[in-house]
């Protein structure tokens, strides 16, 4: 069965670029990964980042079901998707485990430096 993997530094990046094509790749027997880099932690100003953190865990998980798609939980806070060999080393190891056909990710000139990285 061919694979989309979605890749995208933050909570509702997915949503907001990647979401139609992903489901409709799933209409069409797609297995479909959803996996943010950042946790969303810093993308409140009425809760704290603990708390924002798990408020965009929950909504990110919901989103992934609705596809329904594999979720792959994230692997930094907000600011911290950074192109160093960590980060890549816990990249890889999605890639790895969700063997994709594609990957969907962030255009490579983008308006904001966590996602060109």
């Amino acid at each position: 069965m061919p694979t989309v993997l979605a890749v995208a530094a933050h909570p509702d990046d997915i949503e907001f670029v990647m979401a139609g094509t992903l489901l409709l790749l799933k209409n069409q027997g797609w297995e479909v990964h959803y996996f943010n880099l950042a946790n969303g932690c810093y993308g409140s100003t009425q809760m704290d980042p603990k708390q924002t953190a798990s408020v965009r865990l929950e909504e990110a998980k919901q989103a992934a079901g609705l596809i329904p798609a594999a979720f792959h939980p994230p692997i930094c806070d907000d600011f911290g998707v950074l192109y160093n060999d960590h980060a890549l080393r816990k990249v890889l190891a999605v890639v790895r485990q969700s063997s994709p056909t594609i990957v969907l990710t962030h255009a490579p000139e983008d308006y904001m430096e966590d996602h060109q990285n």
